[in-house]
C-alpha cells in the first residue's frame, strides 16, 4: 500500500466502526419500550444484548483469520454488508423473538469492524505510535455513543424504535459504498495465510495458550463487560426507577463519552512518556478506585442521574487509559497473524460482557447496586491479572539476562 495513503485507513475505520457502535447506543434508549410494546419481561428483552454479543463472538473468530487469508478490505466490506442486512430485519421485527433474531445477525456482521480495523492499523504502524492512533480512533469514536443516544432518543420520540434501525442501515451502506470506493488494502499477497480448519484452530490455540495474549485480553473483555452491565441496566433505572424523560435520556450519556474521551487523550500524552504497560496500570487503578467510590454511593445515598453519571465517568477514564495498551500490547505478540490475534482478542471483548448482562438482568432490583458490584469484580480481576503478567515478565526478563551472562 502506498504510504500516501495510510492516514486515509483510520478515517474511513472510524466511520466503519461508529457506524456499529451508534447500532447499540441508538437502541439502548428503547430496551423500556421493548418491553412495553412487547409485553416481554426485562430478561428476555436483555436477550437482544446478550445474543447481539454472542454473535459478536462467533462472527470475530471467523473474521480476523478471513481477513488473514482473504485481505482485509473485502472482509470489511463483506461484514458491514451482514450488518446492515441485520439492522434492516430489525427495523421490520413483528415480535420479539423476531427482534433477537435480528440483533443476532447484526452482531453477525457488527464484529468486523473493530476486528478488522485493528488489524489494519497494526498492518500500517509500529507499538508507541499505533497506541497513539488507535487512542485518536478511540476518542473520535466515542462521539458516536454520545451522540447516538441523543439521536435516538429523538427519533424514537418522533418515530418510534424501528426508525432507529432504518437509520442505522441506511449508514452502514453508505459506509459500505466510500469502503468499496476509497479504501485500499494493508495486507500485501504476500502476507497472507492459508486458510484451512486446522491451520485456524492451531492458530487460535498457539495464540489463547500465551499467558500474555490471554491476561491482556481479558483485561480489556473484564473492563469491556463492566461497562455493558451498566448499559444492560441504566434505560430502565433512568426511565423507570427515576422517571428520566425519554428526550432526555441520551444528554446523560455525554458525560461518559468526554470522560472516555479525556483518558484516551491522557493515554496519547502519556504512553510516550511512560511507556504503554505503565500508563495500562494507571487505567486499572483508576476504574479500580472509581467503582470503590461508586459502591460506596450505592450502599449509603439516594440515586440520583448526574451522581451515577459522575461516577460512572471515572471508570470510563480508566477504560479511555487501558484499551489502546491491551490491544497494542496482545496484537504484538503475533505479529504473522494479527487479524486472528485480533479476532481471538474480540472474542473475549463480546463473550465476558455476555455473562454480565445476563448476571445484571436476572439480579436488576430496580437499584444501581448489582451493575456496581459487577464492574467491582471486573475491576479487581484485571489488577489481579496485570500484577500477574508483571511478575511473569519480569522473570522473564531476569532469565534472559542470565542466559546472556551464561553465554
Amino acid at each position: 500500500m502506498d504510504k500516501k495513503f495510510d492516514w486515509l485507513v483510520p478515517v474511513i475505520l472510524v466511520l466503519a466502526i461508529a457506524t456499529t457502535e451508534m447500532a447499540v447506543d441508538m437502541y439502548i434508549p428503547s430496551l423500556p419500550l421493548l418491553s412495553h410494546y412487547f409485553h416481554a419481561k426485562e430478561e428476555i428483552v436483555a436477550l437482544t444484548l446478550s445474543g447481539h454479543l454472542l454473535a459478536l463472538f462467533i462472527s470475530g473468530t471467523i473474521y480476523g483469520p478471513l481477513s488473514d487469508r482473504l485481505g482485509r478490505r473485502f472482509t470489511l466490506i463483506l461484514g458491514m454488508t451482514v450488518f446492515a442486512f441485520g439492522a434492516f430485519l430489525g427495523g421490520l421485527s413483528p415480535t420479539i423473538e423476531f427482534l433477537i433474531a435480528s440483533r443476532f445477525i447484526q452482531g453477525l456482521g457488527g464484529s468486523v469492524s473493530w476486528i478488522v480495523g485493528i488489524a489494519m492499523v497494526k498492518d500500517l504502524y509500529e507499538e508507541e505510535k499505533c497506541s497513539r492512533i488507535l487512542s485518536t480512533m478511540y476518542m473520535i469514536i466515542a462521539f458516536a455513543p454520545g451522540i447516538a443516544p441523543i439521536i435516538g432518543t429523538q427519533v424514537v420520540a418522533a418515530s418510534g424504535w424501528r426508525a432507529t434501525f432504518f437509520i442505522v442501515a441506511g449508514l452502514s451502506i453508505f459506509v459500505t459504498m466510500i469502503m468499496a470506493i476509497a479504501l485500499k488494502e494493508t495486507l500485501s499477497p504476500s502476507n497472507r495465510m492459508r486458510l484451512s480448519l486446522k491451520t485456524l484452530l492451531l492458530n487460535y490455540f498457539t495464540i489463547i495458550r500465551n499467558p500474555f495474549f490471554s491476561g491482556y485480553a481479558m483485561i480489556s473483555a473484564l473492563l469491556y463487560a463492566g461497562w455493558w452491565g451498566y448499559i444492560s441496566a441504566i434505560p430502565y433505572i433512568f426511565m423507570d426507577v427515576l422517571k428520566i424523560e425519554l428526550i432526555h435520556f441520551g444528554y446523560y450519556q455525554i458525560g461518559l463519552v468526554c470522560a472516555f474521551i479525556i483518558g484516551s487523550n491522557l493515554n496519547r500524552f502519556c504512553v510516550t512518556r511512560f511507556g504503554v504497560n505503565l500508563v495500562l496500570i494507571y487505567g486499572l487503578i483508576v476504574c479500580t478506585v472509581g467503582s470503590l467510590i461508586f459502591l460506596f454511593y450505592a450502599l449509603v445515598a439516594t440515586p440520583d442521574p448526574i451522581y451515577i453519571t459522575t461516577l460512572m465517568g471515572i471508570y470510563c477514564i480508566g477504560m479511555g487509559l487501558v484499551f489502546a495498551n491491551t490491544a497494542t500490547r496482545a496484537l504484538d505478540l503475533f505479529p504473522n497473524f494479527k487479524g486472528a490475534a485480533s479476532a481471538m482478542m474480540g472474542g473475549f471483548e463480546s463473550l465476558i460482557p455476555v455473562a454480565t448482562v445476563s448476571l445484571v438482568s436476572n439480579f436488576f432490583n430496580d437499584t444501581i447496586l448489582p451493575v456496581v458490584l459487577i464492574q467491582l469484580a471486573c475491576a479487581v480481576v484485571c489488577i489481579l491479572i496485570i500484577s500477574a503478567l508483571v511478575v511473569k515478565e519480569s522473570s522473564l526478563n531476569t532469565l534472559q539476562r542470565n542466559f546472556k551472562k551464561a553465554a
